[in-house]
């Protein structure tokens, strides 16, 4: 059974692009999920988790491109119960996996740390004096 999810996080590691034979190619992550309470009516962050995204499609291989370790997702998708493995403990649990059907990147007011510096430096500026623009 699947249930709709809603995830916001940041890349573990830097993501795998899974290819096989006949079938779509497969983009997969993990991310640390936020996780908060809220306390006198304000979200208070806590502890968050580790959570594993696969995304199966045409757009893989440009998400496989594009984000790298670090990068703030979205994601929007099903989660479903995987398989029943033995944890580093001896412990027998099962891993919940996202399959995403939506990625998109989560910007924040830090937009201007994706720009390359020596862009932001080098911007024209209308408040130059016109002597300085003839050099």
């Amino acid at each position: 059974m699947a249930a709709s999810v809603n995830l916001t996080g940041n890349i573990l590691a830097d993501p795998e692009l899974r290819r096989t034979d006949g079938k779509p190619d497969m983009f997969t992550c993990r991310i640390m999920v936020d996780r908060f309470k809220m306390v006198d009516g304000s979200p208070v962050a806590q502890e968050g988790y580790s959570q594993s995204i696969a995304y199966m499609g045409d757009k893989a291989k440009t998400f496989h491109r594009l984000l790298k370790k670090g990068y703030r997702i979205c994601v929007e998708g099903s989660q479903e119960i995987g398989d029943l493995y033995t944890d580093k403990d001896k412990v027998q649990t099962r891993q919940f996996k996202v399959y995403a059907n939506q990625i998109t990147l989560a910007l924040s007011e830090s937009i201007h740390s994706i720009v390359r510096h020596k862009d932001l430096v080098e911007a024209p500026s209308d408040d130059k004096p016109a002597a300085a623009e003839a050099k």
